[in-house]
């Protein structure tokens, strides 16, 4: 028998030690960063929905709804 595919139902509850543990300072940094970017991606995908709809690009338009709604549910995420 071949190894099992890796699965969460197969995780084993509770953190190895021996991984790399990362600083409270450095992941709020990273979390900050990570805000940032999904700030300027938001920007962007307003401003380009805003000219999809002066275009009446309907296609477009739907794409660009969806990734505000994609970006804003990951900003949701990142802990204060």
């Amino acid at each position: 028998e071949g190894q099992k595919p890796y699965s969460s139902k197969n995780a084993k509850v509770g953190t190895d030690p021996t991984f790399p543990k990362v600083q409270v300072s450095d992941q709020k940094a990273r979390d900050k960063d990570r805000r940032l970017i999904l700030s300027q991606e938001l920007e962007s995908e307003e401003r380009a929905l805003k000219q999809a709809q002066q275009e009446k690009a309907q296609e477009r338009i739907a794409q660009h709804q969806r990734n505000i709604e994609n970006i804003q549910k990951e900003l949701e995420k990142i802990p204060e």
